[in-house]
């Protein structure tokens, strides 16, 4: 559930949203600080794995979705 509001949720919209393969350049000029991403990476990698083994043999999209979110957010260690 995204809570409305809160920092490491807005970032971690922004990964979730992102296609690129390293999304670590969102951070620049949203004020967010290198504490917020951590927890903001921390947040998206865990709704990834949740999501990729309850929706990988009925939601392709889904699954599509979770892989992105965990490679995106394993790539973007700084």
């Amino acid at each position: 559930m995204r809570e409305a509001g809160v920092r490491r949720c807005d970032c971690t919209t922004t990964k979730c949203g992102s296609t690129r393969p390293s999304v670590g350049s969102s951070s620049e000029g949203n004020g967010a600080d290198d504490a917020t991403w951590a927890r903001a990476r921390g947040w998206a990698l865990t709704q990834g794995l949740e999501a990729l083994p309850y929706y990988f043999n009925s939601h392709p999209g889904m699954v599509a979705m979770a892989r992105r979110v965990i490679r995106a957010t394993l790539n973007s260690q700084e």
